[in-house]
């Protein structure tokens, strides 16, 4: 493979070191999939339980229905012209994102401690466009928010109508769980079928390329779903080798196993139902972003799986709910009381629950105290108190407004020199 810059082959070979350690970097296209086109290209066949994801025009459905009949249903769904006037359709092809974000690192992969492994951009897009690799590079960066080399990525998107609660945001940026992605996933890239964390459900959106999807339903077994007893000795499980040959062999091996398939083209949202199995194959260079939240829909759900998994998190949920969400910090405590659960500050000191994750450990402060201006008020109005402003609006003003002079004097001073020398030299430009 030549690059078109001189830095690409290393940086490439220092991320697929990091994340894959059973196979040599130079061995990442030891299947040729590049030249096996009519893998990407074969069709879905619907027959039997083979059946299609659901699709819906956007100018057809309303958030109410949607609740109804899909949400509150746990059904997948694909929203047709859901993001056709988003800025991201023009702002986020590859070229237009080399343009603004060519020297900013981005996360590529995971070693396997779980370290980011960052590329910058112009190097990744240099890969993406001359990659050969079986199972590419898949850019996932969940930093988004806290960045502000990439912040702006946020303004060129707004979360779709139908997608209007995101109660886990009663917990702040910091300590909250990854609800965010910005994905760019090469072609033949993808993520094997697996389930979200915490029974949060999903939304994805395709800007730019096309992607294949495959759902199961909640409650089939992994070992299923997953194909594990169907590969055989020298086959990979990637996400091509998946809709290759393993996904075929489930079907054949299991004709009563529902499963739901579909395309997702550009300006197309995806609903991915809490607790269902899915995974994804991009046909395409693709583009997209996708967001996890907690609602009316899942909230219980969320809620217990939380507690247990995610101890610290869960505290400083409660704690957040009872302060600025009263009504839901009195449906989580009646779940409680109800399956006679304590949580982490009513257990002895050093008592742990039964069959605990590792993660349910994590690092969360659970000291601090959250204000009003701490929370992000988008997807809490049906959650929170109506008295509580938060956000922006949370901060209360201390004291009178400052006189006009002072506002003009405090000013100056963090001007440049320069600037103040020539807006005195001329007038005009002051």
């Amino acid at each position: 493979v030549q690059y078109k810059h001189r830095r690409t082959a290393g940086e490439v070979w220092r991320c697929k070191k990091g994340k894959r350690t059973d196979i040599k970097p130079g061995e990442w296209d030891r299947f040729n999939y590049a030249a096996k086109e009519e893998v990407i290209n074969r069709p879905i066949e619907y027959a039997g339980n083979i059946v299609p994801v659901p699709r819906i025009k956007r100018k057809d459905l309303t958030p109410e229905y949607f609740l109804e009949h899909f949400a509150s249903k746990k059904l997948p769904l694909i929203v047709e012209d859901a993001c056709e006037d988003w800025p991201a359709m023009q702002r986020w092809s590859l070229e237009a994102l080399e343009e603004r974000f060519r020297h900013i690192s981005f996360k590529v992969a995971k070693d396997d401690k779980g370290k980011k492994l960052r590329m910058k951009f112009k190097y990744y897009a240099d890969y993406v466009r001359t990659q050969q690799d079986d199972s590419p590079l898949y850019l996932f960066e969940t930093n988004v928010d806290d960045n502000g080399y990439i912040r702006d990525l946020c303004k060129d998107y707004e979360v779709p109508d139908i997608f209007p609660h995101d109660w886990l945001a009663l917990v702040n940026n910091d300590a909250r769980p990854p609800f965010r992605w910005f994905c760019i996933g090469p072609k033949r890239s993808g993520t094997t079928v697996h389930t979200d964390p915490l029974g949060t459900g999903a939304w994805n959106a395709v800007t730019h390329g096309l992607k294949r999807w495959v759902l199961m339903e909640p409650g089939e077994a992994k070992r299923k779903v997953k194909g594990r007893d169907l590969i055989k000795a020298g086959e990979d499980d990637e996400a091509i080798m998946y809709f290759d040959f393993i996904l075929p062999r489930i079907k054949k091996e299991y004709p009563e196993l529902k499963i739901y398939e579909g395309l997702q083209k550009p300006g197309e949202v995806i609903f991915v139902p809490g607790d269902w199995w899915h995974g994804v194959l991009n046909l395409e260079d693709t583009v997209a972003v996708t967001q996890n939240y907690c609602g009316p829909d899942n909230f219980d759900v969320v809620w217990c799986k939380a507690r247990k998994e995610r101890e610290k998190v869960a505290w400083l949920w409660l704690r957040n709910m009872k302060k600025f969400a009263p009504e839901l910090y009195e449906r989580a405590m009646e779940m409680n009381r109800r399956d006679k659960f304590r949580m982490r500050h009513e257990r002895p000191k050093g008592e742990r629950l039964p069959d605990a994750s590792s993660s349910s450990s994590e690092s969360s402060s659970d000291s601090s105290s959250d204000e009003a201006e701490d929370l992000d008020p988008a997807g809490l109005k049906a959650a929170a108190s109506t008295d509580m402003p938060l956000g922006a609006a949370g901060f209360k003003r201390q004291g009178a407004a400052p006189l006009p002079e002072l506002v003009t004097c405090a000013r100056a001073g963090f001007e440049r020199p320069g600037k103040r020398r020539r807006q005195k030299e001329d007038p005009d430009l002051a």
